[in-house]
């Protein structure tokens, strides 16, 4: 087994902050803690889960989430996560998580992914029950901001973060918009950009965008109606960050890219898109 290297990237964003600060962006951790308390399905999905995270993709999970936690501290960086910390509910990953970040001591600003209220990742069905059992216990965890909607003002910089481009997040963050500082904006899943999409197409070989927010039609013919719905949605929330004045930049993950992405959203609205930090993957961004 090879030694753990965390091997974050780095960017600046000098975005009007009034004072320079370091910020450490990850996404995609997915912790994987199961024990006797789950119920059969569960602790199975969490050993698939783990063979195929550390040894079908060569991941280290819970190492590279200490690391990045060391790192933060020892520099002094806003830890800023992207979505999926865990990869499922379930009482261990709640705790680990809980006391991981009590211990560390990280000041942190976070965004749930579309991992953090599942119970089987997908790998076997929930019923609805779970579901809201999740997202009632999910974010008691996070003691220092609301993981699916929230606004943070530091050093001048609004940091918005947001679970989806859901039109139910649209007032909220109307209201986040109008404390009228630059903002940089925290989701999970990223914005589709063509630069970005032929960046993953080039580097991963993906044969099909993998859910960015706001598709183009061409790629929702055959879709049902509520998911083409969805989609103009999507398109009609990205259309308004392009023309706030405010956004200056969106942070996401959700694509498992073996490499960090830094392009553009739009012109004046920088996107970041970390790599999986089960791969060591993360950003230093200094913001000025």
């Amino acid at each position: 087994m090879s030694a753990s290297v965390f091997r974050p990237t780095s960017c600046e964003l000098a975005i009007g902050a009034t004072e320079p600060f370091k910020a450490l962006a990850i996404a995609d951790t997915h912790l994987l803690f199961s024990d006797g308390r789950d119920n059969q399905t569960k602790y199975d999905v969490a050993l698939d889960r783990y063979g195929k995270y550390v040894y079908t993709n060569v991941g280290r999970n819970e190492v590279y989430f200490l690391d990045a936690l060391l790192y933060a501290k020892k520099n002094d960086c806003l830890l800023l996560h992207a979505g999926d910390l865990l990869d499922f509910v379930s009482p261990k990953n709640m705790e680990m998580t809980e006391r991981l970040l009590e211990l560390s001591g990280v000041d942190y600003f976070m965004a749930a992914g579309n991992h953090e209220y599942t119970h089987y990742s997908g790998a076997a069905p929930q019923t609805d029950m779970e579901y809201q059992e999740g997202r009632r216990l999910v974010p008691q965890v996070f003691k220092k901001n609301n993981i699916n909607f929230d606004s943070r003002v530091i050093n001048g910089i609004n940091f918005i973060a947001m679970e989806t481009f859901a039109k139910e997040y649209e007032v909220q963050f109307d209201e986040a918009v109008k404390k009228g500082f630059p903002v940089v904006l925290l989701v999970h899943v990223p914005p589709y950009t063509e630069e970005l999409f032929r960046f993953g197409a080039e580097s991963e070989n993906w044969k099909k965008p993998l859910d960015f927010y706001g598709l183009p039609d061409e790629f929702s013919r055959g879709f049902p109606a509520e998911k083409i719905a969805e989609y103009h949605q999507e398109q009609a929330f990205m259309e308004k960050l392009r023309k706030e004045p405010l956004p200056k930049a969106i942070i996401s993950g959700h694509v498992h890219c073996h490499n960090d992405y830094y392009g553009e959203f739009a012109p004046g609205i920088k996107q970041i898109v970390v790599g999986g930090a089960y791969y060591g993957c993360g950003s230093i961004i200094n913001f000025c």
